[in-house]
């Protein structure tokens, strides 16, 4: 079992708690990185490992745009990063120590959490044209655009007019699009439509539904033990009268375009915004409870085993345990294979 989305970079955020201890992953998981791109609030660093996590750190990249807002992308030359309301882009290439002002998009893409990697191509779907007001209820626009190799911006298809909802790779030019919100009163607008979208054409398939109308659902491409080419997508929030936050794990067999729950593949916990990424061949979910706590797990997926989930050891409050120790509240982009 392996996934097909992310190859030598990896994406992998990891939370902060509220009183500022982070929260960080065995040594045993990191230990064959080459380096890694830390990005916080403070700004990017980069970490080359070595035995004194000092002499590891350097502060790269100060000049780039942070804050709220920010779609960032890897690409194997470095990373592309926009701002999603601004519309200002930058490019920063391995192994130099500065961001490359580059094309800006055509358009905002506030509140964005929509943006997916086919081919070489980034695309960002739909969002909205500025920051939400508190109170205020508006629909988010249905404009997509996609960025060349060169940094340049182009607009594409209508998009399907939703947003917060589980998006996965199922073609170099369709995606799978499952649930989603209508208008930013998202805790009362979500849908259970389970879409395919061609982003060249604009062209949608009805695929299935969830059980509930859904949003924040996580989605990944896998390859079964099988061989089965599928789309795994976990957990969610079901508003409504009786809102509840999900557990459960729905696939899409790429082959059959079969829609249906898995059971027996149900995550531990309820989820919502699950952080999925794969980690030299394996799956691994970060799940941040949002049931006003400040407990954070990780989750590594084996469908040979039973069950199919199992909790991976973190150490929050003993940096002793490793042998370099790297402080950050974001997240890090691994750089090597």
């Amino acid at each position: 079992m392996h996934g097909h989305g992310y190859r030598g970079n990896q994406i992998l955020p990891v939370a902060t708690r509220s009183n500022g201890t982070s929260v960080f992953i065995r040594e045993k998981f990191i230990q064959q990185v080459e380096s890694a791109i830390l990005y916080g609030a403070d700004g990017f660093h980069e970490f080359i490992p070595s035995d004194s996590p000092l002499q590891g750190m350097r502060m790269i990249l100060p000049d780039a745009p942070m804050g709220r807002g920010i779609s960032l992308m890897d690409f194997s030359w470095g990373f592309h990063l926009c701002h999603n309301i601004l519309k200002s882009c930058y490019r920063w290439y391995f192994g130099t120590d500065k961001w490359i002002p580059m094309p800006s998009m055509n358009h905002p893409h506030a509140e964005i959490r929509d943006m997916i990697k086919l081919d070489r191509t980034w695309w960002i779907l739909g969002g909205f044209n500025a920051v939400q007001q508190i109170g205020s209820v508006n629909y988010p626009h249905q404009i997509s655009e996609y960025m060349s190799e060169s940094g340049r911006w182009f607009t594409g298809s209508n998009y399907l007019g939703r947003y917060h909802e589980g998006l996965a790779k199922v073609s170099n030019r369709t995606v799978l699009a499952v649930g989603g919100s209508l208008t930013s009163a998202r805790l009362v607008s979500a849908v259970r439509d389970v879409n395919e979208f061609n982003v060249l054409t604009g062209d949608v398939s009805d695929i299935g539904l969830t059980a509930c109308p859904i949003f924040g659902i996580t989605c990944t491409d896998l390859t079964a033990q099988n061989g089965t080419r599928m789309i795994l997508c976990l957990g969610g929030y079901c508003p409504g009268p009786s809102p509840e936050y999900q557990s459960k794990v729905y696939v899409l067999n790429l082959e059959t375009r079969d829609w249906k729950e898995m059971p027996q593949w149900e995550f531990p916990e309820t989820i919502r915004f699950a952080t999925i990424f794969w980690l030299r061949g394996v799956l691994f979910v970060i799940r941040a409870l949002y049931e006003e706590s400040e407990t954070y797990t990780v989750y590594k997926f084996d469908e040979t085993l039973e069950p199919v989930w199992s909790l991976v050891e973190l150490s929050p409050d003993h940096p002793n345990e490793f042998t370099r120790v790297v402080k950050f509240n974001r997240s890090v982009i691994i750089v090597g294979n």
